[in-house]
């Protein structure tokens, strides 16, 4: 695997294209194999070309919540009173009924539980939308079988790509960036498994180019010039 020499007279031949070509699938497969080679702080920003320009297109993230969730008691329908007959001592009050302990009426019928007040005024701003009545039709009873068909998409078991990685793939962005898709953690989440490209990233802080610490600065310049090109 080829490591990226910061002390040698290619270094400075190296354009913005073989470089990403390259450099940063190198590093992506040394995060793959457990070495984490770290970006400093103003790779962020260098990653975006021009530092006054912000990132082209939609970033989507995603938070998946691990483990068992109660959906009724999180969007709570308390406008149903068969909810209330089959919960009669776990069910949310209802927002008149309760003061702060109630839901948080959203549009009559449903509400939210009220540790999630936060929530509440992004919803009305309408930036949040809510799907009801969703998950995998697989009956298992485990965790973390549940927790696999959901990031993979799949219905039952079986050795199936993640669903962000099927969406990546269907993408014709022309970016190749191992950057691409990013995964928080140790390892690469099932739902990035089988991504054309995708990275863990335990941090950002700790996720970096090495070299030669009297070259560092000369390092950051000639990256800030690559992607700064706007012809290459």
């Amino acid at each position: 695997m080829k490591k990226l020499v910061t002390h040698c007279e290619e270094y400075g031949r190296l354009s913005r294209r073989s470089f990403l070509s390259g450099s940063l699938v190198s590093a992506s497969a040394f995060i793959l194999g457990n070495a984490i080679v770290s970006l400093p702080s103003w790779l962020p920003r260098v990653s975006l070309a021009d530092p006054h320009v912000g990132p082209r297109g939609d970033t989507l993230v995603v938070v998946f919540l691990r483990g068992g969730a109660d959906g009724l008691n999180i969007i709570v329908p308390h406008g149903d009173d068969e909810y209330y007959r089959r919960r009669p001592t776990i069910g949310i009050p209802r927002p008149d009924q309760a003061g702060a302990d109630g839901a948080l009426d959203l549009d009559g019928f449903f509400g939210l539980h009220p540790t999630l007040a936060p929530l509440l005024e992004i919803y009305q701003a309408g930036d949040l939308g809510i799907v009801h009545a969703t998950g995998s039709p697989d009956e298992t009873r485990s965790h973390f079988e549940a927790q696999d068909l959901m990031e993979r998409g799949a219905s039952e078991g079986g050795n199936y790509s993640g669903w962000l990685a099927r969406h990546l793939t269907s993408l014709d962005t022309g970016n190749g960036s191992a950057l691409r898709a990013i995964g928080v953690g140790d390892m690469l989440p099932a739902a990035l498994t089988g991504a054309i490209s995708g990275t863990a990233l335990k941090s950002i802080a700790e996720y970096h180019l090495e070299g030669r610490d009297e070259r560092i600065g000369e390092m950051q310049a000639l990256l800030a010039a690559f992607y700064n090109e706007k012809d290459d």
